[in-house]
């Protein structure tokens, strides 16, 4: 990936690379208008998802699930600050699966990767 970019380059400030790995793949926008696209099938068309809806869509999916996993799965994916307890807004399902960016390290070190 890095001679891609600079073919002649054999090391790469620690730095540098920190902040190329952690550079989002995906246009952000990109993937929060899918995930909002993608809500409705999760929550049965209703503004939450809940476990019954969420049990319903992954049986759809081809991936059953019972009542208790995804009562489970509701409550791991809850922020906790949802108005109702054992459902998942639109916001949390989204912030759930968003991908963030991580910020690089100002280390101010000399530390470099081998490129090759």
């Amino acid at each position: 990936m890095v001679t891609e970019l600079k073919p002649d380059l054999r090391k790469l400030p620690f730095d540098e690379f920190v902040n190329m790995m952690c550079r989002p793949m995906v246009d952000r926008d990109a993937l929060e208008s899918e995930l909002a696209a993608t809500f409705p099938t999760f929550s049965g068309g209703n503004a939450d998802i809940t476990p019954s809806t969420l049990q319903s869509a992954m049986a759809d999916l081809g991936r059953p699930v019972d009542r208790l996993v995804s009562e489970e799965m509701i409550r791991e994916a809850s922020s906790g600050s949802a108005p109702v307890e054992g459902k998942v807004s639109r916001a949390e399902f989204c912030a759930m699966n968003a991908i963030t960016r991580h910020p690089g390290t100002a280390s101010g070190g000399s530390a470099a990767v081998d490129v090759m």
